[in-house]
This record gives structure tokens, sequence and C-alpha cells, in this order.
């Protein structure tokens, strides 16, 4: 009922990718060109400096981080555009990515990169490399989250907080015996996710602190009277900060 315009997409294309920055919105079709709207008046304009094969897009503040699968990374602003060069030919097949202040970083296969972003000559120099499978066992990251000045390397089972500079991990969070976890989000100083039809939410701080926070006056225990030796028996932990249903 409160529809302004109407923007018609451009004819014999297909959009794989939205995003914005404040009243303009980026298109981002297979193979063609990238498309900028304006959504307070219709307004159409096409990018044509840089190229959109197979778009992966992130938002991050002002700038989206376009990555172009075959050809590298691109920065897109409301008033400019450009590519960004790079020494390393593995980079267009990075899986994901995130930007923390000029520091990009990149996952690939089991390698996590990272590179500074030179904003004025357009350019990719890289960091550091850390091959995530030697440091831990059967961990395979599949997702990069961050907020402020923090990196978090996600699995299918749980997130660990990651220190760039030293290499190692500096909290972890299990998600639980699930079949299926749709994609972690951070709201706010929170981890939400959904699973078996179930919202969790996390605080980021219990994942940060997780190797020194666990407070034992937080934590109930239900357990049977006596036991014996050759049975099994059931031990309940409960603890507040595991999940929004109270799971133990």
């Amino acid at each position: 009922n409160n529809l302004k315009h109407t923007i018609p997409l451009v004819p014999n294309t297909t959009v794989t990718s939205l995003n914005h920055i404040n009243n303009t919105l980026f298109a981002f079709v297979r193979y063609g060109y990238v498309y900028k709207y304006n959504l307070s008046k219709p307004y159409r304009e096409t990018i044509k400096n840089i190229a959109s094969t197979i778009p992966f897009t992130k938002r991050f503040g002002e700038k989206i981080l376009l990555l172009n699968k075959e050809t590298g990374f691109n920065v897109i602003t409301e008033k400019d555009s450009y590519s960004l060069g790079c020494d390393d030919s593995g980079i267009p097949f990075s899986s994901d990515f995130t930007l923390i202040h000029d520091t990009l970083y990149v996952l690939i296969k089991s390698v996590l990169k990272s590179f500074s972003i030179n904003y004025t000559s357009h350019h990719l120099k890289h960091i550091k490399s850390f091959t995530l499978d030697s440091l831990f066992e059967n961990f395979k990251p599949v997702e990069l989250l961050s907020k402020d000045n923090n990196l978090y390397l996600v699995t299918n089972t749980g997130i660990i907080h990651f220190n760039p500079t030293t290499g190692f991990p500096t909290g972890y969070y299990y998600f639980g015996n699930y079949t299926k976890i749709n994609s972690p989000v951070i709201v706010g100083d929170s981890l939400f996710w959904i699973s078996n039809n179930s919202l969790t939410k996390i605080s980021l701080k219990a994942i940060d602190n997780s190797h020194t926070n666990i407070d034992e006056k937080d934590i109930s225990l239900k357990y049977p009277e006596s036991v014996n030796e050759n049975l099994g028996f059931k031990i309940t932990i409960n603890y507040p900060e595991y999940l929004i249903e109270q799971y133990t």
C-alpha cells in the first residue's frame, strides 16, 4: 500500500544477489554488470568498470565487498567502484570472507588467509596464512564472521573465537548434535541460529570468554541418589548461557 516507485530491472538478465548502502540498491547478475538503483526515485545506472561473474557480496559499513568467483574482489561504495589487485592466484576461489577494519580474511579450503587492503592503490597485500586442519583435528570451517575486532570461525557443529595474531583459538561454543544448522548471524552482541525449528541465542561475550567465564554458582546438577558401577546413569548439567531454550 505504500509503494512509491517501480524500477524496472534490466531485461534478459538474472539477478543473483542484492545489497544496499543507505538508499542505494545494487543488483548483481551472473556474467554481466552491476546495476545501481536509487530507492528514493526511479533511477538506474550501470556500473561498467567492474564485472559481475559469479557474485558473492557482503556489506561492511559504507562499502560492499564483491567476490567474483572467477576473478577476485571488488569494492563498491555509493560514489565509486573498483577491483582489488592481488598476487595470490587462489583468492578468486575463496569460499567465504569477512572484514575487520582494513584487513580482509578469506577462507580457501582449510586455509585462513589475511590481507591488508590499500584503498589508494586498490591492492591486497598478504599478511598471514593459517592451515587450520593442522591446528585443529577434524576442524572444517565453512563460514567466517566478525564483530568489532573479533574473528569467528564457524563449522557445522560449533564456533571458534580465533586470534589472528597468534593463530590460536581463545573460545569455543558447541552448537549441539543437530542434523542441520542455518547459517549463524550476529545481531548486536549476540549470535543467533536456527536448528530443528528452534531459535538459539548465545552472547558473543560467552563465546569469547568460554575458557574462563564459567561460574560454578550458575551451574545446576541433577543426578541419582545412588549409582551402580555396572549400570549406566544420567547426570544433567544446566548452564544458563548454553541455549535460549535452557537445554541441558
